[in-house]
């Protein structure tokens, strides 16, 4: 009876039908994720990766958002509206995004953990920087005054300070102030 009972699992386990790329749905778990990609390497397709990204399960979203090879902007752009912070965080310390992608990941609702991982990410726009450096969070505002991109000032701030410097501009402003004298 033992033996027979044996026999009977393994034949259910044999004949288990595997989980292939062409079968992902939303219900795919994160065991046949894992597999899937690994399996995939760096060709999984937009379809597989799109369909995984919308998963049920936040640890395949997580998985993802960690897939080791440059992510596809449909992809990104799923990621990107996640529920759960764990995984934007995940996407935030990736270095493939694009800059408009960066920008909704920086919004000052988005949760304190992610924008430190942007804050850390060296390869954020510069841009992105100066929005962190004015972060409402103490650590977040620390973190972007240490990004190798702080303190290069933007184009738009390099022209103001050009302005201020300018002759003519601070002679006119001598002449307004002593205007009444």
């Amino acid at each position: 009876m033992k033996h027979l009972l044996i026999a009977v699992f393994l034949a259910a386990l044999t004949s288990a039908s595997p989980v292939s790329a062409a079968t992902v749905s939303r219900n795919t778990s994160p065991v046949d994720a894992e597999r899937i990609l690994a399996e995939s390497g760096c060709n999984a397709s937009v379809r597989t990766l799109g369909r995984l990204a919308t998963s049920r399960h936040k640890d395949v979203r997580l998985m993802v958002a960690r897939y080791p090879c440059n992510l596809p902007l449909r992809v990104s752009s799923i990621l990107v509206e996640d529920r759960s912070g764990w995984v934007r965080e995940e996407l935030a310390k990736r270095s493939d995004l694009s800059p408009h992608l960066y920008g909704i990941l920086v919004s000052p609702d988005e949760e304190k953990r992610v924008r430190a991982a942007l804050a850390r990410n060296p390869n954020i726009p510069g841009h992105i920087v100066a929005i962190l450096a004015a972060d409402p969070s103490r650590y977040v505002r620390r973190l972007a005054s240490e990004h190798p991109k702080a303190g290069k000032p933007t184009r738009a701030v390099r022209r103001v300070s050009d302005v201020a410097n300018d002759k003519k501009v601070r002679a006119l402003e001598w002449l307004i102030r002593n205007e009444g004298d």
